[in-house]
């Protein structure tokens, strides 16, 4: 097993032209079986092949002891191996409350940042990645739920540029097994992370449930088949890069990072294939990928009136002028007032700014409510902090929803639900002196339930004749 995977790196390096003689390669180090087989079979090459390594660990602070000690392993196989090393250090944590974002995404983005910064000091051309083959599967799968295009099912490239790296995958073609089997056979102890057996994050449940259940059920050979197909849709994509940047040079009369402009006449000489990727490509330099949004162009190049527009995500918005669609900033549009009240409890509380209205009812006796869908909820009163209270949303709004654990942003529960950012910032929040408590149509959540002891109830009605008003599917 030993000589096979040095001979699997040998054949994706000499196949795929990643390394060459000469290279500064630094190399992405975790510790674990992936990175650890990756290093030691690159650095047993690196006499021959003539090229220089450096390892990088990336300590995010998040698995407390286990994180230390994946660092200090690191550390001392380098130091046994006269491979130059760098430990860095970057706060996931902070970086989240600060600004939001997913787990495993903002880990990925200051990662990619730490390789960036450590290959500029060390001169630095390559970068080494452990993705292997079962990697490439689960994230053909993944894709392929979550819905994509040909190019997302290409997978992960096995060499691309980026920030003046050329990011390469040695293991693309190497299942785990065959990497496990490799760290026995050296005799080498990958350190284990335990956030990988986690299914709180998608791919682990992908990785640990789906493709088992796919491959008992269905096709035992299901892991081969996706390498497949990647592998086949990646060479057919440089195909399709090469006639999308011709037929972009063809239609676009204008491209810069403030205004994009294409000719609807040469457009539509397209076929219809290629007119969807020339409004991707545009829409790439956008930041904007969806389906919706490229369907919703290649429309406005066909419509019947020479004068239309749509909007798009991130205040851009195209705009079709007689021959010619513009891509373009709109203009912020003025933030509403948001409000901040007491609610009347008992009585009836109007809210001007939104057309809406709450009547509380103070009772010791169970209501029958069940016709006003998710527009109603009831509180036990002894349980409230304070006064009641409805108001607008808050940057760092959280809300503890019956059955979770912990707290969910506001902000995300809207992006879940869909709703769009001029409704967020008028849809009320009912809260106390501590807490939100409900947002009405939506959650409630778990502060101030009825139980067997509550001897006083507050209900709450809502009354929105907008799109609020509809969402009926559960009583809160």
């Amino acid at each position: 097993m030993i000589a096979v995977i040095v001979k699997q790196i040998e054949k994706s390096v000499r196949e795929c032209s990643l390394l060459e003689r000469g290279d500064h390669i630094i190399v992405g180090f975790s510790g674990g079986a992936d990175s650890l087989a990756l290093l030691d079979g690159l650095h047993r090459l690196s006499d021959e092949g003539g090229w220089d390594l450096t390892a990088v660990h990336v300590h995010h602070q998040l698995r407390g002891k286990e994180a230390d000690e994946d660092a200090a392993f690191a550390g001392s196989f380098c130091r046994e191996r006269g491979i130059p090393f760098h430990l860095r250090k970057v706060d996931v944590p902070g970086h989240i409350e600060r600004y939001g974002g997913n787990v495993q995404d903002v880990a990925r983005e200051l990662r990619y940042e730490v390789f960036r910064e450590v290959a500029k000091q060390v001169g630095a051309n390559k970068l080494a990645l452990g993705h292997h083959a079962d990697d490439q599967a689960e994230t053909v799968l993944m894709r392929f739920l979550r819905g994509t295009g040909a190019a997302g099912l290409a997978g992960i490239p096995v060499k691309r540029e980026w920030d003046g790296l050329v990011v390469v995958r040695p293991l693309w073609r190497t299942w785990r097994h065959e990497i496990e089997a490799y760290c026995r056979a050296r005799q080498l102890t990958p350190r284990f992370d335990s956030s990988n057996v986690s299914t709180d994050y998608v791919r682990n449940r992908v990785r640990l449930e789906l493709i088992p259940q796919l491959e008992e059920q269905y096709n035992p050979q299901l892991k081969s088949g996706l390498l497949q197909l990647s592998e086949q849709l990646a060479a057919e994509e440089e195909v399709w890069k090469k006639w999308t940047d011709e037929a972009s040079e063809k239609v676009l009369l204008k491209g810069n990072d403030g205004e994009w402009v294409l000719s609807v006449r040469e457009f539509r000489t397209l076929s219809l294939a290629l007119q969807r990727r020339v409004i991707q490509l545009i829409l790439n330099y956008l930041a904007i990928r969806s389906w919706k949004h490229i369907e919703n162009v290649r429309l406005l190049a066909n419509h019947t009136s020479p004068s239309a527009r749509c909007s798009l995500p991130g205040n851009w918005e195209a705009v079709r002028d007689y021959d010619k669609i513009r891509f373009s900033r709109t203009k912020p549009a003025r933030k509403p007032q948001g409000y901040d009240v007491q609610l009347n409890v008992p009585g009836l509380t109007k809210l001007e700014p939104c057309g809406a209205s709450f009547e509380a009812i103070v009772t010791d006796e169970a209501l029958e409510a069940d016709k006003w869908g998710m527009r109603w909820a009831v509180f036990d009163a002894a349980k409230v902090t304070g006064t009641l209270r409805v108001r607008t949303r808050k940057r760092g709004d959280r809300i503890h929803i019956i059955g979770m654990d912990g707290h969910k942003k506001v902000k995300d529960l809207f992006i879940d639900e869909k709703i769009s950012r001029k409704e967020r910032d008028m849809w009320p929040l009912v809260t106390d002196e501590a807490d939100i408590l409900w947002i009405p149509g939506l959650r409630r959540s778990a502060k101030a339930l009825i139980t067997d002891d509550t001897r006083q109830r507050i209900y709450l009605f809502y009354r929105q004749e907008a799109s609020v008003h509809n969402r009926d599917s559960r009583n809160v």
